[in-house]
């Protein structure tokens, strides 16, 4: 009977263990290429040439995606970082995704489509960047594909106050914007 239950957790654990395993800063942001909520591919190398802030939430750390962005949005506009906003969402059962998928869409007060979120349905970015659950999760990219900042939390100013600094400290080189590969894949 003992071995039945560990047999049962075994694959809990790892996948739980592999989630856990953080990027190191420095090291090259893993890629991606995920649609977001308008099946749009979003492939982080499209924006190599220009630094990156992507900012991840799960169910429970989406409610802080807020405080981080705007926490961080004076910096954001004064280096031309682009933020790519992620759902994690592999914790949705398959039945459920075109319901979640349409909670993500819709127009604002304007008229304009939200703003696209790359909805994360396996988890990739989680596993791949060392996701902590229950947190919104920022990860600063340089214009190199180098991971300059990483952390997880609720979003309060000593948390952003720190990331704004981690932008400010981008390479004048790394606040340019010629985002010539996102051009070519619009061509």
């Amino acid at each position: 009977m003992f071995n039945n239950k560990v047999t049962f957790l075994f694959p809990l654990i790892a996948t739980l263990c592999a989630a856990t395993a953080a990027l190191t800063i420095g090291e090259i942001a893993p890629d991606f290429s995920i649609n977001d909520q308008y099946d749009h591919p979003v492939k982080l190398s499209t924006f190599r040439g220009a630094p990156v802030l992507l900012v991840d939430g799960d169910r429970k750390g989406s409610d802080y995606m807020n405080p981080w962005i705007l926490g961080v949005k004076g910096a954001v506009s004064a280096t031309g970082v682009k933020v790519i906003e992620i759902a994690s969402l592999n914790a949705v059962p398959t039945f459920m995704r075109s319901w979640v998928k349409g909670r993500f869409q819709g127009k604002d007060e304007n008229g304009n489509l939200f703003a696209p979120v790359v909805l994360d349905w396996d988890g990739k970015i989680a596993k791949d960047y060392g996701f902590r659950v229950d947190l919104t999760n920022v990860y600063l990219i340089d214009a190199g594909g180098r991971l300059q900042y990483s952390a997880a939390g609720k979003g309060t100013p000593e948390e952003t106050e720190s990331l704004a600094q981690a932008i400010a400290r981008l390479q004048p080189s790394d606040r340019s914007s010629p985002l010539k590969n996102q051009e070519k894949d619009h061509e």
